[in-house]
């Protein structure tokens, strides 16, 4: 990760590929492929595991970022 104010890059570990590559990203498809089709409902829980595998480990480092690029 690299903002205005960083001299480094920080590297940020989300895990081993093989892991991140099934569920997650399963889950993911899963969920874009339900919003195409106007299939979200408010029970649906599609995406927390793409969420947990990918966007929950930068969430400490990107507090108080307003844009991801």
């Amino acid at each position: 990760m690299l903002t205005r104010s960083s001299k480094l890059p920080a590297l940020i570990v989300l895990g081993e590929a093989t892991k991140l590559e099934a569920k997650p990203l399963n889950d993911y498809d899963i969920l874009i492929h339900a919003k195409s089709r106007d299939q979200l409902t408010e029970s649906t829980h599609q995406g927390n595991a793409f969420y947990i595998a990918f966007w929950k480990p930068l969430e400490r480092a990107l507090a108080g970022a307003t844009t991801v690029g």
